[in-house]
């Protein structure tokens, strides 16, 4: 009787991950195979039609990225709060600040205001939403590992370097970056050279960061980041707006 009452929340926690997996990887293999339903096959694009619009997407998909935006930001608050106020930590936190403002600027930047017209204009609506989707999940992880890096940047940021700490406070950048170039793909069916090259130079740069501490490493990502954005703004003043044209 006892074991019957159990509530999900008591089992433990690698019980609860293994749950969290499970579901989560139910849901996209549904949506890469089309929802396949029993006696009505796959969702083509009238059962699509149905199921979501283009603007649902498109505001689901942005709160989405908006909330997850939220988790460097608490973190980079409650880290700074937890310890002794001092000069290398308060440029530890201003820094976490100002990544989490250029990963807003460089997802927001033509793609990110264009999904729902992106999933409108698309010849094959379930790739392009599907796409679209996986996209942000990506950046997503990458922004969780960026709030992780952000974490350990500010409570050791003079300290001694670890190799694993300094693969996490890259590493995060990389993954958002390899996800905004797949949302790129996506939006207009081309991918975009700064967002490669910035990821391609984080991954690069990572042996060379062993010698130095966590506050320069971060430093070097936040660097990487902002020419991204700069790249973006010259490509908007050389270019007129770019209209969605998902690709096929």
């Amino acid at each position: 009787m006892t074991a019957c009452k159990r509530a999900p929340s008591s089992l433990p926690g690698w019980a609860r991950g293994a749950l969290w997996i499970t579901a989560a990887a139910v849901e996209y293999a549904g949506i890469a195979l089309g929802f396949p339903t029993p006696r009505l096959g796959r969702s083509g694009e009238r059962r699509l039609e149905v199921v979501v619009s283009e603007e649902h997407v498109a505001e689901r998909l942005r709160q989405f990225f908006i909330v997850a935006l939220g988790e460097p930001i608490v973190v980079t608050g409650l880290a700074f709060a937890n310890g002794a106020f001092g000069a290398d930590r308060s440029a530890a936190t201003l820094l976490a600040f100002v990544t989490t403002a250029l990963l807003w600027r460089i997802y927001i930047h033509r793609a990110g205001a264009l999904i729902a017209e992106t999933i409108a204009a698309a010849p094959n609506r379930l790739r392009v939403g599907v796409l679209t989707l996986y996209s942000h999940v990506i950046m997503i992880a990458g922004i969780v590992t960026i709030a992780v890096g952000d974490e350990l940047v500010i409570t050791h940021p003079l300290g001694h370097p670890d190799p694993a700490w300094i693969a996490v406070i890259l590493g995060g950048p990389a993954l958002f970056l390899a996800g905004r170039a797949i949302f790129d793909y996506a939006v207009f069916g081309r991918v975009s050279a700064p967002r490669v090259i910035g990821a391609l130079a984080l991954v690069a740069l990572t042996p060379a960061m062993k010698p130095v501490p966590p506050l320069a490493v971060a430093t070097t990502a936040a660097l990487i980041l902002a020419g991204v954005a700069v790249a973006d703004a010259v490509r908007t003043r050389r270019l007129p707006a770019e209209p969605p044209s998902p690709s096929r």
